[in-house]
């Protein structure tokens, strides 16, 4: 199983850099991702559309293919129990970087 983030996974519907890694990476049989990353991505998508990176036309056709992928990659919820943990590992990554 492979994990993509939002802004891993945008760089297949939009064009820059590192959009040729993902578009491999996707072959993988099995693709997740948080259930967050659906409104992240149509937040970024119509911003990007807002700001003229791209036209009508192209976000929905984004739109279209992100609703048929979604059905194809393997949901993860983040749960109140896990919390505590990505704390701490926040934590520890952060005394890490000030060694």
């Amino acid at each position: 199983m492979i994990y993509l983030d939002t802004s891993a996974l945008v760089k297949k519907y939009v064009a820059e850099e590192g959009s040729e890694n993902i578009v491999a990476i996707m072959k993988s049989p099995v693709i997740a991702t948080s259930r967050l990353t659906y409104p992240e991505i149509l937040s970024t998508l119509v911003r990007r559309f807002r700001v003229g990176d791209i036209t009508n036309n192209k976000l929905k056709e984004i739109l279209k293919a992100f609703e048929s992928d979604w059905d194809c990659f393997t949901i993860l919820d983040i749960h109140e129990e896990l919390l505590p943990m990505i704390k701490k590992f926040n934590r520890e990554i952060l005394s890490e970087g000030s060694r």
